[in-house]
């Protein structure tokens, strides 16, 4: 939009509100009120605005697809953009042994990886001068300082922290970056079209414009474990680079730890939910131990917390019990004693009388998967040397034990040391090997439209057989799935609302004309039951006109888990939905079909259809399930559809959102 000159008359708030909807579709509403807020403080500092044009006001509002909108009072509440002052550069004596570090994190992953990054190279003695967003550093790049970037990829692109750093980096000139010294360690899932996209752009586009990479850029497969990759990549790069031989934990704890608050530097931005219903949707005989349990929750939310359907909800879980015991059985601590913090790393609290139980319970991953260098301090401890010979078999490269045994088993450190008894390691280097306990995801299965005070969540509770060869009895429970299904009617616990980048049902302007396909596996439903239950309260309380949806599901059997059958059955019957079933033990009900890319490929016809008519298309499964049934998408448009390959991946790379875990 073009600025007025003075004295100018016309109507400005039209072109306003259409740019305002146009960032809102394309980048969310908070960057679109950001942006505006930007444009109307510009305005009101340069001109005296007047609504000479009050009737074309009054029907530009009533237009838009948000009439709560109110130009005026976004002019009112608008600021300006602080200015950030550019990176203190430390004196000659430091300037050696000095760094920043900026994340560009979405679900946290990153930026839990940058701040401990942080907390490790200060107690190495680095002086880190400054641990913040990408964002935080437009504008700002020194050419003093190295430059550590730690970033996610979402679809293809920046993480939301990390998008005014991606604008700014395009639109640098060349040589701008002349001096520069960096690295980018990339996180992302692995097999995928746009795997570590954006953190690779960001290493060719830095040295495009004259950075150097002081480090071999890093990458951690979230497929496997990116926490592993990260801290290989620093043990072989990092700290070489800054002549540091550092223990393979670079944090201590040291015991003799207060109010159960995670430290800052890994808090969330939650408050405490209410359990309103928890109750069992599949049908299995309990002697089935191959199949998962589903469960569906309702939760009460706190008051002034909102969410959009096909958002997540963010869960503090506490570890199993199981895990919790074995924990204190291992280091014979009497549920009576307490712990006194003395140093908490970046793990723990300082200062106050703790139990050992609530230590456990609440503050690290008892059950993560144990990292070379946790082995390596392990091995230090063991008495036998029959028990170091075992612990370096490990540590072997070359014979790939490492990921047979440990890896492809999830092997934790507790459980190392329960099949060593002899390694004697004390409490307090243990705490200091394990991360600290980090949040749970989960999509949410509900619309807010008809009840925006409550959400719900449909989960699968992880229970199996450890593939340790330890002891008999020995279950693996999965954290949060394990603390959600033990949570009864008015139990509390502490959740936040996470945005999904992308993952939305087409807007009020294109919900008319455009098609969706779903696709989905077991509790990947779980959005997908939102976006039906939305369609519904439209059609039901605004006569809304919607285009076809179609929803593919994988299970296993056609009434043992067939997850809310009840409801989608209804919303078939009420022309909402067509639903397509793959049954895994029950093909026969299934056309044949036995995983859900099957029944995709099975339907291909009526899968061109939607594709002709731009259909938007959403998956949500597991990774495998993510490739095969894009595979399938690709040899529909292109045997049926007869599109370029070029064409294919436009599609693919437009129409197609994800929500794939693995």
């Amino acid at each position: 939009m073009q600025l007025p000159q003075p004295g100018q008359t016309g109507d400005f708030a039209t072109p306003l509100l259409e740019a305002f909807l146009q960032l809102e579709a394309k980048h969310g509403r908070d960057t679109a009120v950001k942006e505006a807020n930007l444009l109307l403080t510009s305005l009101l500092l340069r001109f005296d605005l007047k609504p000479t044009a009050a009737k074309n006001y009054s029907n530009a509002i009533a237009k838009s697809r948000s009439p709560e909108l109110n130009l005026r009072m976004l002019a009112a509440q608008a600021v300006e953009e602080p200015i950030r002052e550019p990176i203190k550069i430390p004196g000659e004596k430091e300037l050696g042994k000095s760094l920043c570090i900026f994340y560009g994190s979405y679900t946290k992953t990153c930026e839990t990886l940058a701040k401990r990054l942080k907390a490790e190279a200060e107690s190495h003695n680095l002086n880190v001068v400054e641990c913040g967003t990408l964002d935080d550093l437009v504008d700002r790049i020194p050419q003093e300082l190295p430059v550590i970037i730690i970033t996610s990829t979402i679809h293809g692109g920046p993480p939301p922290n990390g998008k005014s750093f991606d604008k700014h980096l395009k639109e640098l000139k060349p040589e701008s970056l002349k001096g520069v010294n960096f690295t980018v360690f990339g996180s992302g899932f692995g097999k995928r079209e746009r795997y570590q996209k954006n953190a690779r752009y960001i290493v060719s586009r830095m040295k495009e414009l004259g950075a150097i990479p002081i480090i071999p850029p890093g990458e951690g497969n979230a497929d496997g474990s990116t926490r592993r990759d990260f801290a290989l990549w620093k043990k072989d790069h990092f700290w070489g680079h800054w002549g540091i031989n550092p223990p393979p934990y670079s944090t201590s704890v040291k015991l003799t730890v207060e109010d159960p608050k995670i430290d800052p530097d890994f808090a969330y931005d939650l408050k405490t939910g209410q359990v309103l219903n928890n109750v069992v949707l599949t049908k299995f005989d309990t002697t089935d131990t191959k199949s998962a349990v589903k469960r569906h929750i309702t939760i009460k939310l706190p008051v002034g917390m909102k969410y959009t359907t096909g958002d997540y909800l963010s869960v503090k879980p506490v570890n199993p019990k199981e895990s919790v015991k074995r924990a204190m059985e291992m280091f014979k601590l009497d549920f009576n004693k307490v712990l006194r913090i003395r140093d908490g790393g970046l793990v723990l609290p300082v200062g106050k009388n703790i139990s050992p139980w609530r230590v456990f319970s609440q503050y690290v991953e008892l059950g993560r998967l144990a990292l070379d260098d946790d082995i390596q301090i392990l091995a230090r401890f063991a008495k036998s040397q029959e028990t170091k010979d075992a612990l370096a078999r490990y540590l072997d490269k070359e014979n790939g034990s490492y990921e047979k045994e440990i890896f492809d088993n999830h092997v934790s450190p507790l459980d190392i040391l329960e099949k060593y008894p002899d390694i004697e390691v004390d409490l307090c280097t243990f705490l200091s090997i394990l991360p600290p306990l980090e949040c749970r995801r989960y999509s949410i299965s509900s619309s807010p439209l008809g009840n925006p005070g409550e959400c719900t969540l449909t989960y699968g509770v992880i229970t199996a057989k450890a593939k340790v060869d330890l002891r008999e009895d020995l279950v693996y429970h999965g954290v949060a799935s394990t603390f959600l299904s033990r949570m009864e009617n008015e139990f509390t616990f502490d959740v936040g609302v996470s945005v999904s980048e992308g993952f939305r049902l087409p807007g009020e302007a294109d919900r008319e004309k455009t098609p969706i396909i779903m696709i989905c596996s077991g509790t990947g439903l779980a959005p997908f039951r939102g976006f039906v239950q939305e369609r519904a309260w439209l059609k039901e309380h605004k006569n809304a006109e919607l285009a076809d949806a179609l929803l593919f599901i994988g299970c296993q059997d056609s009434v043992k888990d067939r997850l809310h059958a009840d409801e989608l059955d209804k919303w078939q019957s009420d022309g909402l939905v067509k639903l397509r079933y793959a049954f895994s033990r029950e093909t026969r009900k299934s056309e044949g079909c036995k995983y859900v890319q099957d029944r995709l490929a099975h339907d291909k016809k009526e899968v061109q259809t939607f594709l002709e008519n731009e259909a938007m298309i959403y998956i949500c499964g597991s990774g495998k399930v993510g490739t095969a049934c894009k595979d399938v998408l690709r040899a529909i448009m292109e045997n049926e559809m007869k599109y370029p390959q070029h064409k294919i991946e436009e599609v693919i790379e437009t129409k197609l959102h994800e929500d794939v875990f693995d």
